[in-house]
């Protein structure tokens, strides 16, 4: 394993948590074109946890199956004609170009009830455990270099209401731990806190040309929640809030042949970290910045000059046959200054009785992203 590699790209996609990231592209680009994400706290959540969502365009806004909703729009579960029951497992090994020791893996199970007034509810629990693996650390406050095991962790609690045939709403909390697994000073690097999404779903069936279509728009707020800190509070990373908006299509072809449309869009609602003050000194700007409230960041993320990079949208088409068999497609756009997360999906999955596999292909628009390649498993059963 490339030590130097894997420090690189840890650094730029998770261990970055105090400056912004700035690198200059290859020569054969513009001079002034330079790669700077936004960083977050507890990135790891902004990864699509399944398969199925993940082959239509990394967007399980309209598309997440069964209790994988809980991560991605939680009002989706209840409005769904699904079963009563059921859990789901899903690994994904994360930059395999890179390494082999950073993966991601998610566990979820939900149960749906019908209530009185022709309510239908959905509760939903689920875990994420993001393994980083074997990682070179340079603490200030030791001499040489450490080796240490950084994590992320989630623990997902959601309930959906389907409060009218065509509509529902869903809410979930989330605790999050994130910890680099290094100890400076006596001050530990575990960093905790809460986030909430909220999420509204509407469903209307009708017919296009006699073609039974079923129409489906979704608006999720997801990890809506409090700063971390990994030094103490000497600085703050901002929870990765997300606003999603999407809409879809499912056309029955014919009795066996379905076909599912989707578009989306979403934008991380972080603002950008100081790398150059207008007024005062640029410690102060950093300062203020990490006084930001929670909705003042939200607001600011919208107000920064390139705010519009942080926009992203999604395409994915799903075709089942007799409810067994699924083929799916789709692309997801980022803009380049904002990541390496462009690129084209691909992927399929298999139904018999009450088991379902799902597999998911990646393959970034920069063939040098360390995301190429990325395989996602997801293995779902449902009752």
């Amino acid at each position: 394993m490339n030590i130097e590699k894997k420090w690189i790209a840890l650094t730029l996609l998770i261990l970055t948590p105090f400056a912004r990231l700035s690198a200059q592209e290859p020569a054969t680009e513009p001079s002034d074109h330079s790669w700077s994400p936004r960083v977050t706290g507890a990135p790891s959540l902004l990864i699509t946890p399944d398969a199925g969502s993940a082959a239509m365009g990394e967007s399980g806004l309209l598309s997440a199956h069964g209790a994988f909703a809980l991560m991605q729009n939680m009002s989706l579960l209840p409005i769904s004609d699904g079963k009563t029951w059921g859990v789901s497992l899903s690994f994904t090994p994360w930059m395999p170009d890179l390494t082999r020791d950073i993966n991601l893996s998610t566990v979820t199970g939900y149960y749906t009830f019908d209530g009185a007034l022709d309510l239908r509810h959905s509760v939903a629990l689920g875990m994420r455990y993001f393994n980083i693996g074997h990682t070179l650390a340079f603490p200030k406050s030791k001499r040489g270099v450490m080796e240490t095991r950084p994590y992320e962790l989630s623990v997902d609690l959601g309930y959906g209401l389907r409060v009218l045939p065509t509509l529902s709403v869903g809410i979930g909390l989330r605790y999050v731990a994130s910890d680099y697994n290094i100890s400076q000073n006596g001050v530990s690097s575990l960093a905790q806190t809460v986030m909430g999404d909220l999420s509204v779903t509407y469903r209307q069936s009708f017919s296009i040309k006699s073609l039974p279509t079923e129409l489906t728009a979704a608006l999720a707020l997801r990890n809506v929640g409090g700063k971390m800190t990994h030094d103490g509070g000497l600085s703050y990373l901002y929870s990765p809030a997300t606003l999603d908006l999407g809409v879809g299509a499912r056309l029955q072809l014919t009795e066996s042949d379905e076909l599912f449309l989707q578009v989306s869009g979403d934008k991380l609602m972080v603002p950008e970290y100081p790398t150059s003050a207008k007024t005062g000194s640029l410690d102060e700007a950093r300062k203020a910045y990490y006084r930001y409230s929670i909705w003042q960041a939200m607001g600011q993320s919208w107000r920064d000059t390139d705010a519009w990079r942080d926009l992203a949208a999604s395409i994915g088409v799903e075709y089942g046959y007799k409810g067994r068999l699924f083929a799916r497609a789709g692309y997801r756009f980022v803009h380049p200054d904002a990541g390496l997360g462009a690129g084209l999906t691909l992927g399929g999955g298999f139904r018999y009785e009450m088991a379902r596999l799902d597999l998911a292909y990646f393959v970034a628009s920069d063939s040098k992203s360390p995301l190429n390649n990325t395989l996602r498993v997801t293995l779902s059963a449902d009752f």
